[in-house]
């Protein structure tokens, strides 16, 4: 532990711990905690405070508690918080670091010759990692609760929430047989299973992660034409610009693409291709030099939705009668869109 002097005379406490992230729980844009359990299995508990943090700190304030990952080992810098309204010592962390990572370590074990990560195999190496910090932990805790989305037909809502989105895809898009659909970020390819369906449009779904794929065997009998599924990333760059898949698409689509919305909209305009989004997370940590023209930091869903809107004067906003993030941003070419050849 060290001390320093402030210009006003004080003296703050620092010091610096290593250890895992045992719990975690964020309250917005504003506050968050951690329990950190070291090496001598002492638990501290630590807050985050975004007055803390800035652009220049190397990671930044933790907006979701996913940013916190559990099981990670961190090194963080905390200094005296004088609680007010007790007696005791409350840490807050000024600066810290992920020093090993779970999620990535899974999704480097999980991670295909041919390209892509093996959904159930990343869920199974992130169990395993879960379970041995849990007898690492050694206290009893009760049975762990039904999954709230096992009562709320999660699966469910997810094919209907697809079903929804391709309706209107072809009734304001003007979707048919000859539209080549890229669905980034498509998961199963529950939305392209959708537009092939009732529709008739060839679609192929980028996404790293490689998951079970639905039965298609109804598509085959209708004669209708299968998804192709393609497992990686889908970057901003020329790369992606100048791909075949890029030039030979006239509709680009993400329903809740993630992270990677935002390049998909900036490649469809670079393409000069339609495209239709539905933005969810606004993932503020991992993009924090987002601004609005106005100069404005993005951390909102609404900021979000202004965010993309202000790339492109044509870009147009709908509404999906669906539960949750249901906005539709979007941009229908002049006819069809153009090819680039």
């Amino acid at each position: 532990m060290e001390s320093t002097a402030e210009p006003d005379g004080s003296i703050i406490a620092r010091r610096i711990i290593r250890g895992v992230i045992v719990r975690r729980r964020s309250l917005g844009t504003k506050l968050a905690f951690a329990n950190v359990k070291c090496k001598d299995d002492t638990i501290e508990s630590v807050a985050f405070r975004a007055i803390c943090f800035n652009a220049s700190s190397e990671n930044a304030f933790p907006t979701k508690k996913s940013v916190i990952p559990y099981g990670a080992t961190v090194e963080m810098c905390l200094e005296h918080w004088p609680d007010k309204r007790s007696s005791s010592t409350q840490w807050q962390v000024v600066s810290w670091k992920i020093l090993e990572n779970p999620c990535e370590q899974a999704q480097n074990a999980s991670r295909q010759d041919e390209g892509g990560i093996a959904y159930s195999k990343y869920l199974q190496m992130r169990g395993y990692a879960y379970l041995d910090l849990q007898e690492s932990k050694a206290v009893d805790r009760p049975p762990r609760p039904k999954c709230l989305r096992d009562d709320c037909n999660h699966g469910r809502n997810k094919a209907l929430r697809a079903k929804i989105f391709a309706k209107w895809l072809i009734e304001n898009m003007d979707i048919d047989k000859n539209d080549i659909v890229l669905d980034i970020a498509g998961g199963k390819g529950l939305l392209s299973i959708e537009l092939a369906r009732t529709a008739r449009s060839k679609c192929t779904v980028v996404d790293p992660l490689i998951r079970k794929r639905p039965n298609m065997k109804y598509l085959e009998k209708m004669q209708a034409p299968l998804p192709k599924f393609l497992a990686e990333y889908f970057y901003n760059n020329a790369e992606t610009v100048h791909s075949s898949m890029a030039k030979s698409s006239t509709l680009f689509v993400g329903l809740h693409p993630d992270e990677c919305t935002e390049d998909i909209l900036e490649v469809a305009l670079k393409c000069d291709k339609s495209v239709a989004i539905v933005p969810c997370c606004v993932f503020p940590s991992l993009f924090p030099s987002r601004r609005l023209n106005n100069g404005q930091t993005v951390t909102l869903y609404a900021d979000f939705l202004d965010y993309l809107l202000e790339k492109d004067s044509r870009l147009q906003r709908a509404e999906l009668p669906i539960d949750g993030k249901n906005q539709v941003i979007y941009l229908k070419q002049r006819g069809k869109s153009k090819l680039i050849h």
